[in-house]
């Protein structure tokens, strides 16, 4: 019983806004800053920057869409971002995490790194694990929102 009880005020409090943004920003510190750096400036030639506020306002409602794509299925290829290009890129996917895990994460990206005000659904990351979109087209939102 008592065991039921922890479960489920642990359920209540990770759903919570406040502890997802700290699980994500944990998260992002954990498995992303290695390359895109804890503020998010990403390092010219390795990682793009993810603190981007005309990128995401750019891709508007596509923003979650567009990063939990990136997060499930990785991005290679060749990308240009605030004014560096990014060759070879080779982002691996983030599969390892669970769809909660990835939604606070991409959470954390776009509300505490660019206060976008935005909040990614675990559902999304279900349905975008179900049917993943190719990284021609990932990188085809991009290259719309940065026009």
């Amino acid at each position: 019983m008592r065991t039921r009880f922890l479960s489920a005020m642990i359920a209540i409090a990770s759903s919570s806004p406040a502890f997802a943004g700290d699980e994500g920003k944990a998260l992002y510190l954990e498995t992303c800053s290695g390359c895109h750096q804890a503020s998010g400036q990403g390092q010219p030639g390795l990682a793009p920057p993810l603190s981007d506020r005309a990128l995401w306002g750019g891709l508007g409602d596509a923003k979650a869409r567009y990063i939990a794509a990136v997060m499930l299925s990785g991005l290679n290829g060749t990308i240009d971002a605030q004014g560096n290009r990014y060759e070879g890129l080779a982002m691996p996917p983030q599969s390892q995490l669970s769809d909660g895990q990835l939604a606070s994460v991409a959470t954390y990206v776009l509300d505490g790194l660019n206060g976008a005000d935005a909040h990614v659904a675990a559902d999304l990351l279900a349905a975008l694990r179900r049917k993943p979109l190719s990284h021609s087209e990932i990188r085809a939102m991009r290259a719309a929102a940065v026009k």
